[in-house]
């Protein structure tokens, strides 16, 4: 088998190569590559390949996911009854693997509290932190992140978005967006009602879902407003009364 030169290559590559084989007694087809490597971590023997079945074959060196370092590496050549071998040297260069920040797609209930928590991919171990990058604009965020509660802002049903990234050491992700979809109230669903006073005492009555809005004035007798505008306008006059929707 022939000679091998020292190898150099980055972290995350692999690196084919032929060698030629002498074997003036033995058929080219019945000759079996086999090969080793010292730093088994670095470079598996599983990842000692060759292909080919004459006298040029072509062997390919494949190290293990985000590994760094040398190895002597021996290549062995058997026809059945002997083995011959070569050895060469192969240095694997570090390189930084960017973190990557890892986009959700959620979904909450309408005017439920959604806890989430970000994540990421730290491939060198450096320890990663997590940065808000964009807010949502139909909610807020509470906590600190990775770990965040959404809360959607009233009466708000759809599709909202925020993005975020994430650093290990000195190196940072893209950013990448967070998805989440505020279902809206199903039908038979319970209708949320929600009031606004104005500065002159009036109210704004707005609602989600389906029903009949009523008025009282002692809890007890409730009189149906037939037709409500959404929202309804009531007068100041008529402010201080009880206030409810009911399902039709």
């Amino acid at each position: 088998i022939s000679a091998v030169e020292p190898i150099e290559i980055n972290e995350d590559q692999m690196v084919s190569f032929t060698v030629t084989l002498t074997d003036i007694d033995t058929a080219p087809e019945e000759l079996k590559i086999t090969g080793n490597a010292a730093n088994a971590a670095l470079l598996p023997s599983d990842n000692i390949t060759s292909t080919g079945e004459g006298l040029t074959r072509t062997v390919t060196l494949s190290p293990g996911a985000n590994m760094g370092g040398k190895t002597k590496v021996t290549l062995s050549v058997n026809d059945g009854d002997n083995t011959v071998s070569t050895e060469t040297e192969l240095t694997v260069i570090p390189v930084v693997d960017i973190p990557v920040a890892l986009p959700q797609e959620l979904t909450t209930k309408y005017g439920k509290h959604l806890p989430l928590t970000l994540a990421g991919t730290d491939p060198d171990s450096l320890g990663l932190s997590f940065h808000l990058v964009e807010m949502p604009k139909n909610g807020s965020l509470i906590g600190t992140a990775p770990n965040l509660t959404y809360r959607p802002k009233a009466g708000f049903e759809g599709m909202d978005t925020f993005q975020f990234r994430v650093v290990a050491g000195e190196y940072k992700s893209e950013p990448e967006t967070i998805v989440i979809t505020v279902l809206g109230l199903g039908k038979g669903d319970q209708p949320i009602l929600s009031l606004a006073r104005s500065n002159d005492g009036g109210l704004t009555i707005s609602w989600v879902g389906e029903g009949v809005l009523q008025s009282s004035t002692d809890l007890k007798n409730w009189e149906s407003i037939e037709n409500a505008a959404k929202p309804h306008t009531v007068d100041p006059a008529d402010a201080r009364r009880f206030y409810r929707m009911v399902q039709p």
